[in-house]
Parts: structure tokens; sequence; C-alpha cells
């Protein structure tokens, strides 16, 4: 019941105490000229940790501008974020005046905070094409309209093919071993776990018979307590960071995940890995094919997108 109520009173917030600026992005001025981009991922904030990377071309836009990329909150993400130069705060009063980046129903908790808030309802924001550059497309004409001042060159690399460059700087070792990373677990689809973790389960075994790789699979330490119901070589569940995950992505030889719409979904997207990715939602099929999957500009094809029977 708490979870509903303090949902209501985001949602409240959000029409309450911002403006539209247009379909699925909604805003509130401050009255200081940005001095940083700030992501949001405070307790407040209804932010997955995929959703954060959503936002990657803007960091990249504005780090290739000089303009100070602060991430603010949970502290998940700082080892990944700090290789793109980004700081991390634990709270927003510690950062300088900027404009936040949030998803569109934190503004009941963050109104009163000296900051231009932007927030993004991802799926009803208008625009085609991934996610990201959608948000990249909005952030830049926003800040056209209200903050002639911030100007922004395009820069010389794409995002892309910095992060590609990132990654072999730091690359350790590499094992040419061929691995697929199988995820099974996600603690936003609690309907039906049973019935869908079954359908993973029996997908995992069948693709295992044909294949000659080492299944690895990941998660969290609360994923390390559940039984899994296929046959895997290595199980690292519960052993490693999100740091700790990117160095897997980076040092071994993977050629396929199979996942749920977790944030091992994004990663992989990132790394352009084939993915068999399973969604809870035949209706929303369309979207997440063309601005979810891939979430960036980049040559990723997705090897299944997979509805629940």
């Amino acid at each position: 019941m708490l979870y509903y109520a303090i949902k209501c009173l985001r949602v409240v917030g959000t029409y309450f105490f911002s403006k539209r600026y247009s379909k699925g992005v909604r805003f509130k001025l401050s009255l200081h000229e940005p001095r940083a981009l700030i992501l949001d991922h405070t307790s407040t904030a209804v932010m997955h940790l995929g959703d954060l990377l959503f936002f990657l071309d803007i960091i990249w836009l504005a780090h290739s501008n000089g303009l100070p990329v602060y991430l603010v909150g949970s502290s998940y993400l700082k080892g990944f974020f700090s290789l793109f130069n980004v700081k991390y705060e634990s709270s927003l009063l510690n950062v300088p005046p900027g404009i936040v980046l949030t998803k569109n129903d934190s503004y009941l908790f963050l109104k009163k905070l000296d900051h231009t808030l932007i927030g993004f309802n991802f799926w009803q924001v208008k625009g085609e094409g991934p996610i990201s550059t959608v948000l990249n497309r909005h952030f830049l004409e926003f800040c056209k309209m209200y903050f002639p001042n911030l100007s922004f060159e395009k820069p010389k690399n794409s995002f892309l093919d910095f992060f590609k460059e990132l990654t072999f700087k730091n690359r350790t070792s590499y094992n040419n071993e061929s691995w697929v990373v199988v995820n099974s677990f996600v603690n936003s689809q609690r309907i039906a776990t049973f019935f869908r973790q079954t359908e993973f389960s029996n997908f995992v075994r069948l693709t295992k018979k044909d294949a000659n790789h080492i299944y690895v699979s990941i998660g969290s330490k609360k994923d390390s307590l559940v039984k899994l119901n296929y046959p895997i070589d290595k199980d690292l569940r519960g052993l490693n960071s999100i740091d700790d995950l990117l160095h897997i992505f980076i040092n071994n030889n993977i050629e396929r995940v199979i996942t749920f719409d977790t944030f091992i979904a994004h990663i992989a997207i990132l790394f352009n890995i084939p993915t068999d990715i399973f969604i809870k939602s035949k209706s929303k099929m369309k979207i997440t094919k063309n601005r979810f999957v891939p979430f960036c500009e980049s040559p990723h094809q997705i090897k299944r997108l997979i509805t629940y029977h």
C-alpha cells in the first residue's frame, strides 16, 4: 500500500509542480544559469539502473563541451560512469546549480531544489529512433529555448566510437572461451513469475543442446538464492558488483546473452552482443523493438525479442 501511495504522490507532484514541454517531457525552470548536468538517481527517483544509460548521448555531449556531469544518489553505477568522467555525489544539495535529468514522476521530491528539472516519460516522449537519440534531441531543443547561452557543438567522435576505444583501454586480459551469459532474475516482473521462469528455463535448455559454448549465469546476491532450472557451467551470481560486471563484458568472448528486459540487456546492447530478451508486454513489442532495442545508435541486431505465451 505504501508503494502505491508514494506512486500517487509522484503523479500528483508531476502535474502540479511542472510544466509540459511536449508530450512525455515535463520541466521546472531554475533562475540560475546551469553550471552542470546532473543524473538523478536518488532514493526517491523511480529510475532503474538501465534507465540511466538512456542519457549516455547527452552525457557524451556535455562532456565533449566541457560541462561538468554529476551522478547523484545511488552509488551502484558510480564506477561505470566514472569511465566517462562523471563525478559522484550522494545528494543534490552538494552539486552546483544545473539541469537535472530524471523520470517524469520525481517532481514532488525535487521541486524545492534550486535546479532546472527535466523529467522524461520514456514511453511517451515524441520522436523516432533509439531512446538515447530521442532524449538528446529534446535536450538540445530545450537548452536552445531556455538557455541560449548554453551552446553545444556536436562531438567529433560518436559516443559508441569513444566507448569502443574505452573498452580496449580498460581490457586487462582476454579470455577466448566462447561464453553465453544468462540472467534469469528480474524484480519488476513478479506477476506470474513461475510461468515466466519456466518458459525462460526451457528456452535456455533448448539453446544449450545445440551449442558448444560455456554457459555462465550472472546476477545479484538475491538472485543467487534462487535455484536454477537449467544447466549452467559457471554460476557467478552474487559474486560481482556492477563494475565487476562491466569487466566481465570487456575481458571475455561473450557471443550471446539471454536475459529478461533488465540492466544486463542494456549492457549487452552497448557491447553489441547478440541478445535474446524476454519482455512482458506483447502490446509494446513495436515500440520496444524500435526505441529500446537498441537504445542508442548502434549496429546492434537483437537475436530474439520474446514475449510470453
